[in-house]
C-alpha cells in the first residue's frame, strides 16, 4: 500500500506541474480579454460624447458664431458645461473643445476638475494643477486649514473659484496656468468634497488627462514631438475619439476604473481557475491511487 501511495503521489506531483503549464495560457488569455473588454467599454462610452456636448451647449444657448473669448467668465462657464455634458460622475469622461470665439480667434477649452466645499455656493476649479499636486491635495489629512488663492468668477449659472495657489501648513501648490489672485478663502480639509470616491478613481482620471497637453497641441495644428505622438497613439490606456460638431472639434477620452472594472473580474477568474485546477488535480490523484 505504501509503495502504491508513493507512486500515486509522484504521479500527482507530475500532473500538478503539467496542469499548471496547461492552465497558464488559459489564465493569460483570460486576463488579456478582461483588460481588452474594459478598454473597449471605455471607448464605447466616449463615442457619444461629441453629440452630447453639442446638444448640451445648444440647450444652454451657446451659438457657434458667438463662443466665449478665452479668460472671460463665459469661458470658465464653458469649462463647467463641458464637464456636465460629458461626465456621469464628474470626472469619468474628459473632453477638449477647439473652436473659434466671437472674435474669430482659435480657442481651446476643456472639461474641468471641480471640487466643492460644505456650506459654500462656489465650485473650486483644480483643473490646471499637476498630477503630483492633485495626489498630494487629495491625500490632505483631516483637520487642516486650507488657504485658497485665485479669482472668483460669477456666471449666469455658477460661481467658480479659479485657483492659482493652494497652501496647507506651509506647503504650497501652484496651478500650471497662472490665474490672477483677486480673492482668498480659507476652508477646512474636512469640508472639501472631491468627485472621486477613492484614490483609484483619481488615478483613472489622471491616466486620461495625461494626454491632454499633446492632444491640445494637435487640435491647434502644432507639431508634436516624438514622445507626444507616442503618448497619443499608445495602447496602454483607453482610446480617444475625435469628432467634429457645429461648435468645433471635440477630443474625448473615457476613464477606465481599473479598481472597479478590472479587479473584480480578475478575482472571479482566479477563483474559477483555482477551483478547476484543484478539482482536476484531485480527480487525477484518485485515478492514480486506484491503479
Amino acid at each position: 500500500m505504501k509503495k502504491r501511495f508513493s507512486k500515486a503521489a509522484r504521479q500527482t506531483m507530475l500532473a500538478a506541474a503539467t496542469l499548471a503549464l496547461l492552465f497558464a495560457p488559459f489564465v493569460c488569455f483570460g486576463v488579456q480579454k478582461i483588460r481588452t473588454d474594459a478598454l473597449d467599454s471605455a471607448f464605447l462610452w466616449s463615442i457619444h460624447t461629441p453629440h452630447d456636448v453639442e446638444t448640451f451647449l445648444s440647450e444652454h444657448g451657446l451659438r457657434p458664431d458667438s463662443m466665449p473669448v478665452s479668460g472671460t467668465p463665459d469661458w470658465y462657464q464653458l469649462r463647467v458645461f463641458l464637464s456636465i455634458a460629458s461626465c456621469n460622475k464628474g470626472w469619468d469622461t474628459s473632453v477638449i473643445l477647439q473652436y473659434k470665439d466671437a472674435q474669430g480667434n482659435p480657442t481651446v477649452q476643456r472639461s474641468g476638475l471641480f471640487a466643492s466645499c460644505v456650506d459654500s455656493v462656489y465650485s473650486l476649479d483644480f483643473t490646471d494643477f499637476a498630477a503630483k499636486d492633485l495626489r498630494a491635495l487629495y491625500a490632505c489629512p483631516s483637520g487642516c486649514s486650507i488657504q485658497l488663492y485665485g479669482k472668483l468668477v460669477t456666471t449666469e449659472y455658477w460661481k467658480i473659484m479659479c485657483l492659482n495657489r493652494v497652501c496647507i501648513d506651509g506647503t504650497e501648490w501652484t496651478a500650471q496656468t497662472p490665474v490672477e489672485e483677486t480673492d482668498h478663502y480659507e476652508i477646512r480639509s474636512d469640508d472639501l468634497r472631491w468627485n472621486f470616491e477613492n484614490r483609484a478613481e483619481l488615478e483613472s482620471y489622471l491616466d486620461v488627462v495625461k494626454v491632454f497637453p499633446a492632444a491640445t497641441k494637435e487640435l491647434c495644428g502644432e507639431e508634436l514631438s516624438r514622445d507626444e505622438s507616442e503618448l497619443l497613439t499608445s495602447r496602454d490606456g483607453p482610446s480617444y475619439i475625435r469628432g467634429s460638431i457645429s461648435y468645433g472639434t471635440v477630443f474625448a477620452r473615457h476613464a477606465v476604473n481599473w479598481h472597479d472594472d478590472l479587479f473584480p473580474k480578475l478575482r472571479v477568474l482566479a477563483l474559477r481557475t483555482a477551483a478547476l485546477y484543484l478539482l482536476s488535480l484531485f480527480a487525477l490523484y484518485r485515478f492514480f491511487f486506484r491503479e
